[in-house]
This record gives C-alpha cells, sequence and structure tokens, in this order.
C-alpha cells in the first residue's frame, strides 16, 4: 500500500466518485489514478467504489472504513507538514549565535520517521481485522 493510492481514493470520494476531476486535481492522468485505484483493491482484496460498468457510482461498506482511514492519513500528512513548516520558521527564526544543531534534526526525523511507519501498520491491521470481520459474516 503506498501513500499515493491512499490520496488518489481519498481524492476521488471528495469530488463526487468523478476519477477524472480528481486526478485533475491531483495533477496527474485519469489512468495513472485508475491503476493505483485497482493495485490497492488488488493488494487489499476488495472493493472500495461500487461500479456499474466503468462507473463509479457508490461507496462499499469496506471502502467507507478505508476511506475514513486515509482521510485520517491524509491529516496527519497535513500535521507532519506544518512540523517541518514550524521547525523550519523556528530555526530562520533564532539568532546566528544558537544555531539549531544536528540533535533537533535527528528529533525532527525520528518523530517523522515514527509517524509514517506507524499510520501505514495502523491501516494494515485495521484493513486486516475488517477484512476478518466481512468474511465471518
Amino acid at each position: 500500500m503506498k501513500l499515493h493510492q491512499l490520496r488518489y481514493i481519498y481524492e476521488i470520494a471528495r469530488q463526487g466518485l468523478n476519477v477524472s476531476q480528481a486526478a485533475e486535481i491531483l495533477h496527474t492522468s485519469q489512468s495513472g489514478v485508475s491503476k493505483a485505484c485497482q493495485l490497492l483493491k488488488e493488494e487489499l482484496n476488495l472493493q472500495i467504489f461500487q461500479r456499474h460498468g466503468k462507473r463509479l457510482i457508490g461507496i462499499t461498506e469496506p471502502g467507507k472504513i478505508i476511506l475514513n482511514l486515509a482521510e485520517r492519513v491524509m491529516c496527519e500528512l497535513e500535521n507532519i507538514s506544518r512540523v517541518g513548516e514550524e521547525f523550519t520558521q523556528k530555526r530562520r527564526g533564532r539568532s546566528l549565535s544558537q544555531p539549531p544543531t544536528p540533535r533537533h534534526a535527528i528529533v525532527y526525523l525520528t518523530q517523522l520517521k515514527f509517524l509514517c511507519s506507524n499510520i501505514q501498520r495502523l491501516c494494515s491491521i485495521f484493513i486486516k481485522v475488517t477484512q476478518l470481520k466481512l468474511r465471518s459474516r
């Protein structure tokens, strides 16, 4: 599972299931978005969107759960970006007598790595649990 796949399905849902419009907002091709969604569907072994022919007409129950998680991931990515901006602004605001140390960068990068790895792990665990629940029905 890749972050861009989550970003794509999230944007498709935000755009009322319009893949072309989502692709335009994401500055990529419609075929690239469709292919990434197809790969995610195959990796998870479940449908995210309901289809009628080639058209998306709805979101499946597991798709709703995945989209909810994808939205959380997108929010956390924004938070990560804000941390980076704040760190950069703080560093720029320091006087020359107090330069940032390598330790600041190490702490920031460690926190960033921890957050990214845990988001992906939590999504994977949640999806597997959801799949097990769906299969047991």
